[in-house]
């Protein structure tokens, strides 16, 4: 009796180690970076996260004197790629939908800028997702 009650407690730090490894990867992958571009820039990007998959939401302002162009950006550690990029008219809202891959895992950041144009003049909100 006494050795298996000796296992059982052996037994439970481990138990409690493997729990909390487990629950700290599942919130690893989740949560959300905000972004705004205001009206003196012409480009902002949030801050990243960790993600397997990922969405970017945002919303042009009815006061933008130009479209603005949004997008996901991924990265596996070298450079940033666009995923998703879609185009806002003025008083607009649009997401890209999830990207990504489970079998990798990405730094994301969401990525807002007004299109072919010197100055800025727009301001929109964006938000990036992680989905998992």
């Amino acid at each position: 009796m006494k050795k298996i009650l000796r296992t059982i407690l052996r037994a439970i730090p481990v138990v409690l180690v493997l729990v909390f490894c487990l629950s700290v990867t599942a919130m690893a992958y989740s949560g959300s970076e905000s972004v705004t571009l205001k009206t003196t820039q012409n480009e902002a990007t949030s801050g990243s996260l960790s993600c397997h998959h990922a969405k970017v939401s945002a919303t042009n302002s009815a006061s933008s004197q130009h479209n603005v162009s949004a997008a996901l950006q991924l990265s596996s550690g070298s450079g940033w790629s666009n995923y998703g990029t879609f185009t806002l008219a003025p008083a607009a809202s649009g997401n890209t939908g999830a990207w990504g891959h489970s079998d990798y895992v990405y730094l994301c950041r969401a990525k807002l800028w007004v299109p072919g144009l010197p100055s800025g003049g727009c301001s929109a909100t964006g938000t990036l997702t992680v989905t998992d």
